[in-house]
């Protein structure tokens, strides 16, 4: 979520965001509400206070427990952060393959296959990248 798109979408300051709000933002960024509201603590466009509010209102909600459903969840959203960034370790030569297919838990000839853009021979793909 670019700082210059929050901005034009959200504005550069807020007292106050509405969970409708965030939903309609939620489709306009395809993250969850969560990152978008994370994002919006990152870019100072909500306070401290106001992010503690919203958590605790997610908390509320049971959308940080199991089974993580928030508004507006599409069906077979799974959140791919880790699997993305064991992958960009990956790239960048900070992990090697074998250690990459132990966090992922998947086979080698699985990450290297994700590695060069072809689909993986045996692993469901959304077990490396996840499918939203």
């Amino acid at each position: 979520m670019p700082a210059e798109a929050m901005w034009l979408e959200v504005g550069k300051h807020r007292s106050a965001i509405a969970l409708g709000e965030l939903l309609a933002l939620k489709h306009v960024f395809g993250v969850s509400i969560q990152a978008l509201t994370h994002r919006c603590r990152d870019l100072d466009i909500i306070n401290k206070a106001t992010y503690r509010a919203l958590f605790n209102e997610f908390d509320r909600l049971g959308w940080r427990t199991e089974p993580f459903e928030e508004y507006g969840a599409m069906p077979g959203e799974l959140p791919n952060r880790f699997n993305r960034l064991c992958l960009r370790a990956l790239a960048e030569g900070a992990i090697s393959e074998s250690k990459a297919a132990e966090l992922l838990g998947v086979g080698i000839a699985d990450v290297d296959d994700y590695m060069r853009g072809t689909q993986p021979s045996t692993a469901d793909p959304s077990r490396i990248v996840g499918r939203q």
